[in-house]
Formats: structure tokens, C-alpha cells, sequence
């Protein structure tokens, strides 16, 4: 059958008139959403006649109208994290950002999402350990920076294939730091950012003790301000790095010779126990007495020269 032209824009007027309504199962879970935060004014465009559509600004949908993004972002609460989310089924992303009236543990319900890629909280109170059920979701970046969450970074994080980017940093979890966090290859970056909690033990082989993974590209490792004790002397880096933060640890040994030939855009060794002579050559230039300062006995250059009492 041959449409005319006048037919054409006939149907697509048409076509336009028809509601395309959010489907009932996610309208339900985002009414449940809504009341959870105690019904904030800041979410008053979640309430429509029935059959309208509500998809976009903090709700992004698919082409079936199923809710697929949600962010909420500076909303003046004071609620319990939102057990509500475990209903969108087909999510993959959430983002709460400076909400810190938003408390409590991250519920269990979140590992229903099978779909869900990104997970970013920040700036809340949320509390209580990670939950476990969050391996059993589809995520490739974890981002829970700037909360009160405690306990150990569960191990089963390690079964997310696609996991490469894990911000866990301003928290108050202690423990170990499990293997295998993080997976990259030479085209897919690794994120690991540890930063200002209080772990404590060695940093497994998979990161950096001995060796880093030289397979893969590391963007940033943050493990300042815990309680980190490994020597340093023998590990052999990556390429590049874009952040190698290991400052306000326990640290011994040496700097490693194999960071000559790294490409480090920031470096922070600061704080630690480590001795001996820095090497020089390659990029080690491009580091400064910052980098450096505040260790048992390291020398040269950009620190002042060695003498024998810097060697252990």
C-alpha cells in the first residue's frame, strides 16, 4: 500500500496525539519512590494524569517507556536509602547526589536490577556495609563517594565481569582489600580509588604487590590515608597511570626503578616508610619534592642529596 503525502502527514499528526505512557509497573515503583522521600516538593512532576508521560529530566526512559535513568540530586529529605528502586526492573542507572538527610543501608533490593550498569551515591549518610546482592547486578562502574558506609568491601564484588571503575573513597569501611576489585585490558582503564577510609593489610599481587598488572592501563589508584603495608621496591608498573596516589600508609621498601619509564600525571608516595635513594631519569623529572615528602629516609633529587644515613 502507497501512502500520498498529505496521508503521511495525516498519520504522523496522528501518531503524535497518542499518549505515550510510562508502563504501570514503573509508575508504581516511582509513586513508591516518591512517597519514600516523604512526597519532597522537588519531585512534584512525578505526579501526572494517568496515561501522560513523565520521561525526562531526572527520569530517562527507554523506547518502551521503561524507566532506565533516575537521578535525584540535592533534594532536602530525611528518609531512609530507597528500597523502592528494586521494582524498576529494567534501571540502569542511578545517580543521588548531596542528599545527606538520605540514611541508612543500601538495600538489598538493589541486586534485582540486572540491568543496572552505574550506581553513584554521593554525599549522603547512608550507613551499614555494602551488600552482597550488588554482584548480582550488570555493574561496570560503582561510585559511593563521601558517605558513612563501614564494614569490609565484600570479595564478591570480584565476580562483576565488567566492573573497571570502583570509587569507595570517604567512608569508613576497614578490613582488607579483596583481589580483583577491578578488570580492564589495554583499551578498558582500571579505577580504583580507596582513598580516606581505614583498611588496613598488604595490597594484593592484582594490584601492585609485587607487580602490577602490566596487561592492563590503570588510570587511578587511590589508597591514601589507610593502612596499607607492603614493600614497594619490586613492583613493576603499567605504561600509564593517571593517578598513583599511595600517601599516609605504611609503605617500606624502595621506589621502584620501573617507575622511570612510567607516564604518572600525578604521583603521591608522601607519608610513608620508605628509604633510599629515588631514581632519575624518564619521566621521574616531572615529579616533585611533594611527591615524596615525609618518609623514613628517601634522598636525592628533588629531595635534598643523599647521605649514608638515608640508605637502611
Amino acid at each position: 500500500m502507497t501512502f500520498k503525502p498529505y496521508q503521511l502527514y495525516l498519520l504522523s499528526f496522528l501518531l503524535s496525539l497518542l499518549p505515550l505512557s510510562l508502563a504501570q509497573d514503573d509508575a508504581a515503583a516511582l509513586v513508591k519512590i516518591k512517597e519514600q522521600l516523604g512526597n519532597s516538593i522537588e519531585l512534584s512532576s512525578w505526579v501526572l494524569p494517568p496515561g501522560s508521560d513523565i520521561c525526562g529530566g531526572n527520569i530517562i526512559c527507554n523506547s518502551a517507556r521503561r524507566v532506565r535513568w533516575v537521578t535525584l540530586r540535592d533534594i532536602n529529605v530525611n528518609a531512609p536509602m530507597l528500597s523502592a528502586f528494586g521494582d524498576l526492573t529494567e534501571l540502569e542507572v542511578i545517580t543521588i547526589e548531596r542528599m545527606p538527610g538520605l540514611y541508612g543501608p543500601i538495600p538489598d533490593s538493589i541486586g534485582k536490577l540486572s540491568h543496572l550498569q552505574i550506581l553513584n551515591i554521593y554525599g549522603t549518610s547512608i550507613s551499614g556495609p555494602l551488600p552482597e546482592s550488588l554482584s548480582s547486578t550488570n555493574l561496570s562502574s560503582i561510585s559511593l563517594t563521601s558517605n558513612k558506609i563501614n564494614g569490609s568491601i565484600p570479595e564478591s564484588l570480584s565476580t562483576l565481569p565488567y566492573l573497571n571503575f570502583l570509587s569507595l573513597a570517604n567512608n569508613s569501611l576497614t578490613g582488607s582489600i579483596p583481589s580483583g576489585l577491578v578488570h580492564g585490558s589495554a583499551t578498558m582503564p582500571m579505577w580504583l580509588i580507596l582513598n580516606d577510609n581505614k583498611l588496613t593489610g598488604e595490597l594484593p599481587k592484582y594490584y601492585g604487590g609485587p607487580y602490577f598488572d602490566t596487561r592492563h592501563t590503570v588510570y587511578d589508584y587511590k589508597l591514601g590515608l589507610e593502612r596499607l603495608e607492603f614493600d614497594l621496591t619490586h613492583v613493576q608498573l603499567p605504561d600509564t597511570i593517571g593517578f598513583l596516589e599511595l600517601g599516609h600508609n605504611r609503605i617500606k621498601g624502595k621506589v621502584p626503578k620501573s617507575l622511570i619509564n612510567v607516564i604518572v600525571a600525578v604521583l603521591d608516595l608522601s607519608y610513608n616508610q620508605l628509604c633510599g635513594e629515588i631514581p632519575t631519569g624518564g619521566y621521574m623529572s616531572w615529579h616533585k619534592a611533594a611527591s615524596y615528602e615525609n618518609n623514613k629516609c628517601l634522598c636525592g633529587t628533588p629531595l635534598p642529596n643523599c647521605t649514608k644515613g638515608h640508605y637502611p
